[in-house]
């Protein structure tokens, strides 16, 4: 008798010593819900502004405010990733491949700096970025850094301005910080499209005599880094 008293004293013992379980309510589902009420109200807004013909946004610097709504569409936290694009969108990244420049730039007259820079940060905030838009987006990467000042003696930053990236315009050598902030975001988003399969190409020479001149010609200007292997038999 003692024994199941024993017993059943520690089987209450543990019964009362047990965590109770208990599902906590989700935090701040009422800032959620705003912050999601706000964004689709937002871009409501933003495709009432779009120029329904050329896909557009604004009228002064249509490349970089097309840029600007476009990055703010693929930064919705309610777009499902893996969904394609409505057709107002497709048709805003249309009108930016429209404007892509020679020189690798992104604009159309002036101010061509900012311009890419917003331009590029669409581009690469796409979901199929590295699938549609590498060499575009390698191509203004590329005009970006060489925009960058380094006046004076180089390498040195002995200028106030020095590593700063301007407007892009005819005012002459100066940066400042918006359009510096602009720069530097659009290169780290492009940046980190290696990670997410931007391309590279191996290109076999192993007849280097004669030199396919028309290859090399087209390799150079199509990648930023070009590195070659041999075994000093050129």
């Amino acid at each position: 008798m003692k024994a199941l008293t024993l017993s059943a004293f520690l089987l209450l013992g543990s019964i009362s010593w047990a965590p109770a379980q208990v599902t906590l309510p989700e935090k701040n589902v009422s800032t959620k819900q705003e912050i999601k009420l706000a964004f689709q109200r937002g871009l409501g807004f933003l495709k009432g502004k779009q120029n329904a013909e050329t896909g557009a946004w604004g009228e002064v610097e249509p490349v970089a405010f097309t840029g600007l709504a476009l990055s703010t569409y693929m930064a919705d936290p309610n777009r499902d990733p893996s969904a394609a694009l409505p057709e107002h969108l497709q048709k805003g990244y249309s009108f930016l491949l429209k404007n892509v420049q020679p020189d690798g730039g992104i604009y159309i007259q002036a101010r061509a700096n900012y311009n890419t820079a917003l331009a590029l940060l669409a581009l690469s905030l796409h979901p199929q970025a590295a699938e549609l838009y590498e060499s575009q987006i390698r191509g203004a990467r590329k005009y970006l850094i060489g925009r960058q000042m380094d006046l004076d003696e180089k390498g040195t930053g002995d200028n106030p301005l020095d590593g700063g990236i301007g407007y892009g315009d005819d005012k002459g050598n100066h940066a400042d910080l918006s359009n510096t902030h602009f720069a530097l975001e659009a290169l780290k988003a492009a940046d980190s499209l290696e990670a997410r399969g931007l391309s590279t190409t191996v290109a076999d020479l192993r007849f280097a005599k004669p030199l396919d001149e028309e290859l090399i010609r087209k390799l150079m200007t199509t990648h930023e880094v070009v590195i070659t292997v041999e075994e000093a038999a050129i």
